[in-house]
């Protein structure tokens, strides 16, 4: 599988073959998020780009702080990957994922997604790109929230 293809939707996937029912875990890490260090995060949007022939549907999607997954799972459990490249969103602009993030979390090369995704059969679970946005508040500016995006710069299969 090609695990440097994450970055930007060019067709590069990061490719999954499932002989069980679930896949291994998807992982992306490294998205080099720079904010103020006072910073509140208060709400995360996750992007991903993907295809499973009409046949693979999220089991868990997570993120991960510090190398462990955690906060609520946001997977789709009931929307069937497309055939073609299609994105699905994650998350939202006041959506911390049941956890409280600040920008110690959000900065660090630990911090990231993981997935996996299930099939009734023999499938292939393809990930064009992901990118991950992050709204958050810096009290020393204001009390509104900033956005700042960014794609991920590490991606495996565990």
């Amino acid at each position: 599988s090609n695990t440097t293809g994450s970055f930007i939707s060019d067709d590069l996937y990061v490719i999954t073959s499932m002989s069980a029912a679930t896949s291994n875990w998807i992982v992306a890490t490294s998205f080099n998020f720079s904010f103020p260090s006072n910073s509140i995060v208060s709400g995360i949007i996750l992007e991903i780009e993907r295809n499973g022939n009409d046949a693979v549907l999220d089991t868990n999607v997570n993120l991960i702080v510090n190398n462990t997954g955690g906060g609520n799972n946001k997977a789709l459990t009931s929307v069937l990957w497309p055939a073609t490249d299609s994105s699905a969103l994650y998350g939202g602009n006041t959506d911390t994922w049941g956890l409280t993030l600040n920008s110690a979390n959000v900065t660090s090369p630990l911090f990231g997604v993981r997935f996996r995704v299930t099939a009734a059969d023999l499938q292939t679970a393809n990930v064009d790109y992901i990118l991950m946005t992050v709204d958050y508040i810096d009290p020393a500016i204001s009390q509104a929230p900033n956005t700042q995006n960014a794609s991920s710069l590490s991606m495996m299969l565990i």
